[in-house]
């Protein structure tokens, strides 16, 4: 952070990011990373990561958190790329992004409340979802009306479970 150290430089933060990227994996059998350790290691393991967060990252060079989940694939990825080069996370991020509250598993009001206890209260707040529903396909038809109804109730219902951040 300090090599760049401009006020209109700052971090776009992705609770699907942070928490794929320590919590889940869509390769392994149980869909979370168990190569640390046990289950209750990694949940230490990524509860310190988050204070770490929180404790570093200056709240001021935080522009934008950006909201999203992860469904479990059906059966894990196989750890190559697919018939279109797409790498495993790559696939999961791709397809099976739900808003939060929505059936997925990542610890994302975990991720929002690490953000919020830097002291951050002026960044953007926007889901990102790539929802090709649990399959990952994009079979599931529609409403767009009612899916931005949902992701408005799950961005609240997000806030609301953020509520008691310092």
């Amino acid at each position: 952070m300090s090599a760049v150290n401009h006020p209109k430089i700052g971090l776009c933060l992705d609770t699907f990011q942070i928490a794929g990227g320590e919590y889940g994996d869509p390769c392994s059998s149980s869909r979370i990373i168990f190569d640390r350790g046990l289950q209750q290691k990694l949940e230490m393991n990524f509860s310190q990561s988050l204070a770490e967060l929180s404790a570093i990252v200056p709240s001021e060079k935080i522009y934008l958190l950006q909201i999203s989940d992860a469904y479990k694939p059906p059966a894990p990825f196989r750890d190559e790329e697919d018939e279109n080069g797409m790498r495993p996370r790559g696939r999961w991020s791709h397809d099976f992004r739900p808003y939060p509250f929505k059936g997925g598993y990542l610890p994302v009001v975990q991720v929002a409340k690490a953000v919020l206890e830097t002291g951050v209260r002026d960044a953007w707040l926007s889901m990102e979802v790539f929802d090709g529903g649990r399959n990952g396909k994009w079979e599931e038809k529609r409403d767009l009306g009612e899916f931005c109804k949902g992701a408005m109730r799950s961005h609240l219902k997000v806030l609301d479970e953020c509520a008691d951040a310092p």
